[in-house]
């Protein structure tokens, strides 16, 4: 008499198990979908950040390029940059660096007195902060573009008190004799040149 009890019990334990697994395929499904849209997304950030960043680079090199026009076509490459990928001072990362980079770049290469140093001194942060993609060359890269705008801009004190602990940075990282440590060895000597110039007779 106890065994239809005991069939009827293990079918309701069978079909309970099979509505419990039947429940977790759905949430299974959901989880699935809910990463595979996470990494579209995150694959999608990183195109929209190499694109980025190819863009603000051809900025650079019209702006940096002596060729007739050249300025022209950086400044026409900056608009459609800035229309795509935003504002250079709200870019963030390694976007966010190259965009300044050449926001600066472009700058000093349209008027003399030295806008770029707006945008520089962002784009040192953004390098120093790690950003992805960055390597520490880069950082120091971004550095010695601000001493070269302060320079422009006859700031030899500010110049000079980033420029000393610059050579040391660099010879440190890549050596005494590299082109790069020669170069902050030769702002510094513009910036004392500078203040020789400016003291008073």
């Amino acid at each position: 008499q106890h065994l239809p009890l005991l069939i009827a019990d293990r079918k309701v334990v069978s079909d309970m198990e099979l509505l419990r697994e039947d429940d977790r395929q759905p949430r299974r499904n959901v989880s699935e979908d809910s990463l595979h849209r996470q990494g579209n997304a995150r694959a999608g950030d990183a195109a929209k950040t190499e694109a980025g960043v190819a863009g603000f680079q051809h900025v650079l090199m019209e702006a940096g390029a002596a060729s007739e026009g050249s300025l022209a076509r950086a400044e026409t490459a900056m608009a459609d940059a800035r229309k795509r990928w935003g504002d250079p001072a709200k870019l963030d990362g390694s976007l966010g660096f190259w965009a300044t980079t050449a926001a600066g770049d472009l700058a000093l290469a349209q008027v003399p007195v030295p806008a770029a140093l707006t945008p520089y001194p962002r784009g040192a942060e953004l390098a120093q902060s790690g950003a992805a993609g960055l390597s520490p060359r880069d950082s120091l890269l971004a550095r010695q573009r601000v001493v070269r705008a302060l320079l422009r801009a006859d700031r030899s004190d500010d110049a000079l008190a980033l420029a000393k602990p610059l050579v040391q940075d660099e010879a440190r990282l890549l050596g005494e004799d590299h082109a790069d440590t020669l170069q902050a060895r030769t702002f510094v000597a513009q910036a004392l040149m500078q203040q020789y110039r400016n003291e008073p007779a």
